[in-house]
């Protein structure tokens, strides 16, 4: 099965993207999730820029202000499920 792969604009920003395969994904998910459910933010939006966020190269956390990352994960999200 080949990957989707796209350029979106948050914020006057360009990023190329590249789907994660499904398994891969819930994998990730459940790797930063504990026993009481919640999820470890911070590593699974380092493993997104490690693995989805192709372009910028680079790019990472701490290099957004909260309210951009948020906006950034959320179209992120919005692609690696297809939406």
């Amino acid at each position: 099965m080949e990957l989707r792969q796209e350029t979106i604009t948050v914020r006057d920003k360009e990023y190329q993207l590249q789907e994660m395969p499904v398994r891969q994904y819930i994998k990730m998910q459940q790797r930063h999730t504990d026993k009481n459910g919640k999820i470890n933010v911070e590593n699974v939006y380092d493993e997104i820029f490690e693995h989805i966020i192709v372009s910028p190269k680079g790019a990472r956390l701490d290099d957004y202000r909260a309210n951009e990352l948020e906006e950034l994960m959320r179209a992120v999200s919005a692609f690696q499920q297809g939406d």
